[in-house]
């Protein structure tokens, strides 16, 4: 992994998450405008990438640790070492235990009896729910789409509009009998 190949799952990741019409799925990370982005980088962020492709030399650890930085809002261009490398493993450590975290939340809501999506996605923003557990939640109905540009939810917006974009890495197809109160199949 390069300094510049780093830099283009970053780059094309962050278009991803944060641009309601790109994909990473159809335009792929190696594009020349990654290419010519990185160009302009400055010397101090050039060796972030540098230190980034050595820390996460495999494309699976690259794309993880850009899904797990995008989805606590942290710029991997901007933050300190550290903290891009807790949300790597924090996201690691929870697509790991996928099942186990899905069954603790699970049985969280319904104690908590949150049958109202909004209750829901309140305690996601509030960092109550795992992204995956939310869109396990919502895979048939959908809401999350319906509540994107609603006002209520306006300071969300980015926030939700991440949800969105992580189902293309996280389908919770493999885990819907647990919605349906029945013992589940893991991935």
């Amino acid at each position: 992994m390069t300094p510049r190949k780093a830099f283009s799952y970053f780059h094309g990741m962050h278009l991803h998450f944060t641009t309601d019409k790109y994909s990473i799925l159809k335009y792929g990370a190696q594009t020349q405008v990654a290419s010519k982005a990185f160009d302009k980088l400055n010397p101090g962020i050039k060796f972030k990438f540098d230190w980034f492709s050595t820390k996460f030399q495999t494309t699976e650890n690259t794309v993880y640790a850009c899904i797990g930085n995008e989805l606590k809002e942290t710029d991997i261009r901007f933050a300190n070492k550290q903290e891009i490398l807790d949300n790597y493993i924090d996201y690691k450590k929870r697509r790991e235990s996928i099942s186990y975290v899905l069954e603790n939340e699970y049985e969280k809501y319904l104690e908590k009896k949150e049958f109202k999506f909004h209750q829901l996605i309140f305690n996601y923003l509030a960092s109550l729910y795992s992204p995956e557990f939310i869109l396990l939640m919502d895979y048939e109905a959908d809401n999350l789409s319906k509540i994107l540009d609603a006002a209520q939810f306006s300071f969300a917006r980015p926030k939700l509009l991440k949800l969105i974009k992580y189902k293309s890495f996280f389908s919770p197809i493999n885990y819907l009998k647990l919605k349906n109160h029945e013992e589940y199949i893991s991935a």
